[in-house]
């Protein structure tokens, strides 16, 4: 399963380090894109399975406005809105 929900923009580095390590490990594949901080530039980040987090400068215009994308087991955009927003309250 899958699914993906809107993502704060810009988003605090310090939220992103919290929703990537509090989303459900039987998630296999997590990325999306979004601006970070004051950053004037879209930032695209990926978890792998091996639990590593990439991070990369994205250039580009988001077509459908900062996303975040997960793939696997229990995939669930109410889970991942509540992680988003336990994100921003900590």
């Amino acid at each position: 399963s899958s699914c993906s929900v809107d993502l704060p923009n810009p988003l605090p580095s310090k939220s992103l380090k919290y929703v990537m390590s509090n989303i459900p490990e039987s998630i296999l594949r997590v990325k999306g894109c979004t601006r970070l901080d004051n950053d004037d530039h879209y930032s695209y980040f990926e978890r792998v399975p091996s639990g590593d987090v990439r991070i990369r400068t994205y250039y580009g215009d988001l077509i459908t406005g900062p996303k975040l994308l997960v793939i696997g087991p229990g995939s669930d955009p109410n889970t991942l809105d509540e992680i988003i927003q336990n994100s921003l309250e900590s």
